[in-house]
């Protein structure tokens, strides 16, 4: 799905450098906005996104005819969108973090996530490959911010809810994202009020990767002389004699 239009690279071959001599403007039209479009240089939008140019392709189609794969985008997410194309920035971040209409969990969930998720999927229906990457390190980084009191600092329910949403796509690194994120970082805080919301696709995917994960656990605890009584109810106040008694095999 990556497209060869070298974001990263300060220097490229001549080869890559678009024409843009004469080009005409292509006219997106979002779905919740009737009226209102947005425009892009035809060169630059075909080559970034595979869907669109096959849209625009064939001949005697019109720059300005609305596009039926854009009839339910929202024209703040083409606008972010084209933004990126020109600019290769995303304009996500908030000046203060806001609960998101769609979060049902105890801990507020930050609005950034689910923008971040809307372009995601935004990226995956135009096939723009460079995209959906750029939105997945804007996730990560955005992983590593102080966050604000009383919102989670993980994606919530509807974050999961959109990249777990139809249609489903193979091999999907945000999934594998989301997944990696609550394995490294997640606490019981973070999961509570969103077993029965998520996806079962994502609880499945979870409970895979923990237990892929886990370090020493069960299997080692019955000769674990360090913590004999791990699963006694007294355990963390005092040790009983079965347990002093392990302790003392593991040390003879």
């Amino acid at each position: 799905m990556l497209n060869d239009s070298h974001p990263e690279n300060t220097r490229c071959p001549q080869a890559a450098r678009l024409n843009f001599e004469n080009a005409g403007m292509a006219t997106l039209w979002p779905g919740n906005r009737p009226g209102r479009y947005v425009q892009v240089h035809m060169p630059l939008l075909c080559s970034s996104s595979p869907a669109l140019n096959r849209w625009f392709a064939p001949p005697g189609r019109k720059s300005k005819e609305p596009q039926p794969i854009l009839a339910d985008v929202p024209i703040q997410l083409l606008n972010t969108y084209v933004d990126w194309l020109y600019r290769r920035r995303l304009t996500t971040k908030h000046e203060e973090t806001l609960e998101c209409a769609h979060a049902r969990s105890e801990i507020r969930e930050d609005d950034e996530y689910c923008e971040l998720a809307m372009l995601y999927r935004l990226g995956r229906l135009l096939e723009d490959g460079n995209f959906c990457n750029a939105v997945i390190d804007a996730c990560i980084e955005k992983l590593a911010d102080v966050p604000c009191v009383g919102v989670s600092t993980l994606p919530g329910c509807h974050y999961i809810e959109l990249i777990y949403g139809e249609p489903e796509y193979p091999d999907d690194m945000a999934k594998k994202a989301v997944i990696d994120a609550f394995v490294e970082s997640g606490r019981p805080v973070h999961f509570d009020g969103m077993a029965e919301q998520v996806p079962e696709r994502f609880a499945r995917d979870l409970s895979r990767a923990l237990l892929a994960s886990r370090g020493r656990g069960f299997s080692g605890a019955a000769e674990q002389g360090d913590q004999p009584c791990k699963y006694h109810d007294h355990f963390g106040i005092a040790e009983c004699d079965v347990g002093r008694a392990r302790k003392r095999r593991k040390l003879s």
